[in-house]
């Protein structure tokens, strides 16, 4: 499972090209409370809040290539759920859901419109 960015250290953020993530920061603005007591309308408010933060982040890219070239951990990648990311690619590569991992290009014609598609929210 890929670890969020917002969990990695300094060191091993900057490995991966993501030393300025905004989400190092607030980590738990991202992956959810460690305790898992939050309410529906307290969770939509958080991740609306998170997807804010990723937009601004100068790593966003790079934090979603990440996310759809691994198997994301739960939270908020890139502006997006990583449920909701792997849905997106499920569908969009016709690959049953029950295969647990989905490959995606990471560079093409075919990784450049998927993401474009992504961040576009859909079509």
């Amino acid at each position: 499972m890929t670890i969020h960015p917002s969990k990695l250290s300094f060191v091993a953020r900057k490995r991966y090209g993501l030393a300025t993530a905004e989400c190092a920061f607030d980590p738990e603005l991202h992956t959810g409370p460690t305790d898992k007591n939050e309410g529906q309308e307290e969770k939509a408010a958080r991740l609306a809040v998170a997807a804010e933060v990723c937009l601004a982040c100068p790593v966003m890219t790079q934090c979603l290539d990440r996310a759809i070239t691994g198997r994301p951990e739960p939270g908020v990648w890139g502006a997006f759920e990583a449920e909701a990311l792997g849905a997106l690619f499920v569908g969009a590569l016709d690959v049953p859901a029950r295969t647990g991992r989905v490959t995606v290009p990471s560079s093409g014609y075919r990784a450049t419109t998927m993401a474009h598609r992504a961040r576009s929210g859909g079509a």
